[in-house]
């Protein structure tokens, strides 16, 4: 005969069980189309047959505005370009683009940002995936 305590055990036991077992299933229908690669000297998840992000072209001539120029990606769908004030893309600002050229307006003038380039495309079973950042790229804005 089981005692109360011994019966609550095993309710927590399985409610543990059944957490875990959720959140495995749910990391591998996330995770299951990427894979983890070391590109420059850090770690990133990466889908496989998605380009890495193209070199980029940086013109800051106008004041308060950068324009953001990589070279097309085959088989990529959307852009996505990362800007920061910062080498370490801390406090980063994302935005995407279906073409490889973005275009940003009220940046501060005299400082300098980093820029970062990677491709998004849909895979085989219709979901977006994405490929590795490209280099980072400085300028300083006008």
């Amino acid at each position: 005969m089981t005692t109360k305590a011994q019966r609550r055990r095993q309710a927590i036991g399985l409610i543990i069980f059944s957490v875990l077992f959720v959140v495995i299933g749910l990391s591998t229908l996330i995770f299951r189309d990427y894979k983890l690669k070391r590109i420059s000297g850090s770690f990133q998840l990466v889908a496989a047959g998605v380009p890495t992000g193209g070199a980029v072209t940086l013109d800051a001539s106008e004041p308060n505005k950068l324009k953001i120029y990589t070279n097309s990606l085959s088989g990529v769908e959307i852009y996505e370009f990362q800007v920061s004030r910062f080498k370490s893309m801390m406090f980063a600002h994302t935005y995407r683009a279906e073409t490889p050229q973005k275009s940003i307006g009220m940046m501060k003038s005299g400082k300098t940002y980093y820029v970062r380039v990677r491709g998004y495309r849909n895979n085989s079973s219709g979901r977006l995936v994405h490929g590795a950042w490209g280099m980072k790229r400085s300028a300083k804005v006008k």
